[in-house]
């Protein structure tokens, strides 16, 4: 079980979910030590490894931009602190920001959602065809 270590600093062990895919986002993770796996679950038969990653990475922040369930599940792959920023918390440090970076990162996000369906509904793309060995 993930468990608070206080300071809005959580532990998890090796196989513990932090991120559940279509869940809402209500919090964004810095990965303080230990690594999480990145998968995209929903809509096929074989989870999908999307990334791994580690110390100073985040993770939970597309769902913190646009208001859409997070996109993927997170796994530690092995044992992991993170620091946990709550939404309001982290929209009220955002809405900061100067409108043309505000709206770069938002279609930054969007970009990344739609190619994340693509692997979904495109697991595969065209093989090149075959080419005969020239002689």
């Amino acid at each position: 079980m993930v468990q608070p270590l206080g300071n809005n600093q959580l532990s998890l062990r090796k196989g513990e979910i932090l991120i559940e895919e279509g869940t809402e986002g209500n919090f964004i993770y810095l990965i303080k030590s230990g690594q999480v796996e990145v998968r995209k679950m929903r809509l096929t038969d074989h989870p999908r490894k999307l990334g791994v990653r580690g110390p100073g990475e985040v993770v939970g922040e597309m769902a913190m931009f646009d208001d859409k369930p997070h996109m993927a599940r997170v796994v530690a792959v092995a044992d992991t602190t993170v620091l946990a920023m709550s939404r309001a918390d982290f929209q009220a440090r955002f809405a900061d920001l100067d409108p043309i970076v505000k709206a770069t990162v938002l279609t930054i996000i969007k970009r990344a959602r739609q190619m994340g369906d693509m692997l979904i509904e495109k697991p595969e793309w065209p093989k090149p065809p075959k080419r005969n060995p020239p002689g």
